[in-house]
């Protein structure tokens, strides 16, 4: 007999039947409607097969947060660090004084955008143009150089 004990985040107790699958393993299946830490106490009792009784238990976590059992680096949904980057190229928020003050502070900027783009190159279509950096569907990572090299143009003295 195969059985877990579910902790909800919510304080509230689950028993769970395992079930013998073709792959020899125990399974079930267990929605996590609630977000937060779930501890699951795996427990087995029978015998073996010299009709010795025997009892097992594991304890094991996991997270659920909304959307996670959705993800994908194509998702459409939107992601913060993304559209940040989407929000400064488009608005012209990050002048030359911005980039000026976060290069004195140690940020280097072309470097900074150049991760960010890598990050989100799949996310972006449709990002309107900033002038002198071409623009596709998808900005590659030279657009994003050339951003940086626009930008040291216009803080040099």
């Amino acid at each position: 007999m195969w059985w877990a004990e579910v902790q909800k985040p919510d304080g509230g107790l689950d028993l769970v039947s395992l079930a013998l699958a073709a792959t020899e393993r125990y399974v079930a299946s267990y929605s996590m409607p609630i977000p937060g830490v779930y501890a699951a106490r795996i427990r087995a009792r029978g015998e073996t097969m010299y009709g010795m009784a025997f009892e097992r238990e594991q304890t094991l976590t996991a997270v659920a947060i909304p959307g996670g059992d959705h993800w994908s680096p194509d998702d459409p949904t939107p992601d913060v660090l993304c559209e940040l980057l989407d929000c400064l190229r488009r608005s012209g928020a990050l002048g030359p004084e911005a980039v000026r003050r976060l290069e004195a502070l140690g940020v280097n900027v072309g470097a900074l955008l150049k991760c960010l783009d890598g990050k989100c190159r799949s996310r972006r279509e449709g990002i309107k143009p900033i002038e002198g950096v071409p623009t596709s569907p998808a900005i590659a990572s030279t657009s994003v150089e050339q951003l940086a090299e626009a930008l040291a143009k216009r803080l040099k003295p």
